[in-house]
């Protein structure tokens, strides 16, 4: 999974985390100048990414029962306190290999994936072959 997919997952959980809790503004910093971009342009049926749908139809549910939601872009590594703690934890989740409760990964995170776990099974049957085994006829 790449990075900017971690976060914008973390942004819908975010937004899920609001829709159980019965105050009415809330802010959500980002250090993800992409993604805020990518949420504040696009139109719920322009889009093929099932995360982005998620978060446009989850922001869309929430203002609709009034609740308040701002999207902020901040600087990494700016002084915010917590900031460091989840960069870390989003890097980490783009590396452990652990899966998320539903599909959410766009097709181009899971060619890439696809790729490295090929990669991964061609070197494994590599180094456990006979490496410039002659045969004799």
């Amino acid at each position: 999974m790449s990075s900017y997919t971690a976060e914008l997952i973390a942004i819908l959980q975010a937004l899920r985390y609001i829709n159980i809790h019965h105050k009415n503004k809330f802010v959500i910093l980002t250090d993800s100048k992409s993604s805020v971009d990518t949420i504040v342009q696009t139109k719920l049926s322009s889009t093929s990414s099932v995360v982005i749908i998620k978060i446009l139809e989850t922001i869309q549910l929430l203002t609709n029962t009034g609740k308040q939601i701002s999207l902020v872009w901040i600087k990494a590594h700016y002084g915010i306190n917590g900031n460091e703690i989840v960069d870390r934890l989003a890097k980490d989740a783009t590396t452990t290999g652990e899966t998320i409760e539903e599909p959410l990964m766009p097709v181009t995170d899971l060619r890439q994936w696809f790729k490295k776990k090929q990669m991964e099974q061609w070197q494994l049957e590599y180094d456990i072959s006979l490496k410039g085994f002659a045969q004799k006829l």
